[in-house]
């Protein structure tokens, strides 16, 4: 679903991790070196469709 800016972005509870071993492959620990505005995104995003996403970034 495409939101323009000045849409309220909607909130919704991330996805639930699955139990069953077989879909437990489809799942990864992620890191994003670098959160700038891409970097965070990219984690917020991969976060709420379920995987452990961690991000870095030296602070200026």
């Amino acid at each position: 679903m495409f939101l323009s800016p000045l849409r309220a972005i909607p909130t919704s509870a991330p996805a639930q991790r699955p139990t069953h071993p077989s879909q437990l492959a489809s799942f990864m620990n992620i890191t994003v070196i670098g959160a700038g505005s891409p970097g965070l995104v990219t984690a917020a995003c991969l976060a709420e469709f379920g995987h452990d996403a961690r991000r870095f970034d030296v602070a200026a």
